[in-house]
């Protein structure tokens, strides 16, 4: 597991399940449900990540950017909002992080979720 700073987007898990999610969608071809095909792929790609908090929610929060700028964006429900959120916070205590670390990624979690 790599971080490079506090961003959401700065660790492997994220960059990785990013890649991935690109790496299936653009070979797909134009004549698939791409708005299917994309839900799929975000979802096996997430149900394929490690059993580990922190990369699930890494994981997610890459999947929600892509699908995104692709055009099919998820809106979270709350339940579903509330369990990233957990998800991230103890994978992130997990990591021995100060609590100004841990304020600036709660800051920083509000502007992907």
């Amino acid at each position: 597991m790599g971080m490079w700073s506090l961003n959401i987007s700065s660790s492997d898990e994220y960059k990785d399940a990013y890649d991935s999610f690109f790496a299936y969608y653009n070979s797909l071809e134009s004549n698939d449900d791409l708005s299917k095909k994309a839900y799929q792929i975000a979802e096996k790609i997430y149900k394929d990540s490690l059993d580990d908090n922190y990369v699930k929610a890494s994981t997610a929060f890459a999947l929600l950017k892509a699908l995104h700028k692709i055009g099919f964006p998820y809106i979270l429900n709350p339940q579903e909002k509330e369990k990233l959120i957990q998800y991230d916070q103890s994978g992130l205590t997990s990591l021995s992080l100060s609590s100004s670390d841990l304020l600036k990624r709660k800051k920083n979690r509000r502007s992907v979720s």
